[in-house]
């Protein structure tokens, strides 16, 4: 709220340097939203996204977490009784979803108040402060009608093969039964096979390769498939190295 608080002062000056000032810092305050989002994500997201300042890939992330993130959602808890009925209810909070209509609709036109303009026309000062006074007011929006941020949710998870444990939101399990490791130094991907109506086991996704010195078939991780990488038989331990080539082929 700070940056909407000083943006709100800059545009009661009303010049073009304050309004510019004022955009930037509702900008900033739009992506301390999908911030503030991460930590309650933060075991599932891949680790090379927590590097970067991309809202719009952050949202995506999240939205591969949890389908739901993008939906206004309210939180109440209730003790189960030795009956195996429900307690009195009792209210945590709500969430005003962030999504990506907050970013087609503002963020990004924020953006183009930052740049220079490429004709010499004077911008409008006038709609520009409207605009960016609609933009404050659904910032306070979400602000004042968010009092909780909550990741609760019945989790699948799989122990990856270098040592990190993978989980995911069910949920989003029913959109993509897969994921992939988080570890940027990985990226194995697992798929969630059903074997029966009750039960399911996490496989990894391989490509079957069948030595030509000795027939044996090897199973090669597919994220470990790639131009210039080495490999060796399981069986006669040949080395192999993949290529990605192009051919041109009459036709």
């Amino acid at each position: 709220m700070n940056h909407v608080i000083l943006a709100r002062k800059l545009m009661s000056i009303g010049d073009e340097a304050s309004l510019r000032y004022a955009a930037l810092e509702i900008r900033m305050s739009i992506e301390q939203l999908f911030y503030k989002l991460l930590p309650s994500y933060r075991e599932e997201l891949p680790d090379d996204l927590l590097k970067i300042w991309q809202p719009r890939k952050i949202i995506d992330a999240l939205i591969d977490c949890d389908p739901n993130v993008e939906h206004d959602s309210t939180l109440t808890m209730a003790p189960e009784l030795p009956d195996g009925g429900h307690g009195q209810a009792i209210h945590l909070g709500r969430y005003k979803a962030v999504n990506r209509k907050l970013l087609r609709q503002y963020y990004h036109k924020i953006g183009s108040y930052l740049h220079a303009s490429i004709t010499q026309e004077r911008r409008d000062l006038a709609a520009m402060r409207i605009f960016l006074n609609s933009a404050a007011t659904r910032v306070e929006e979400f602000c004042r009608e968010t009092t909780i941020i909550s990741n609760i949710a019945m989790f699948h998870t799989v122990n990856c093969i270098c040592g990190r444990t993978i989980k995911r939101n069910e949920r989003a399990l029913q959109k993509k039964p897969y994921v992939r490791c988080p570890n940027e130094q990985c990226g194995a991907v697992f798929d969630l096979i059903k074997i029966n109506e009750n039960g399911a086991v996490w496989k990894i996704r391989e490509t079957e390769f069948d030595c030509p010195q000795c027939n044996t078939p090897n199973f090669l991780g597919t994220h470990l498939i790639d131009s210039g990488a080495y490999f060796s038989c399981v069986e006669c331990h040949q080395r192999y190295q993949i290529r990605t080539e192009l051919f041109a082929i009459p036709v």
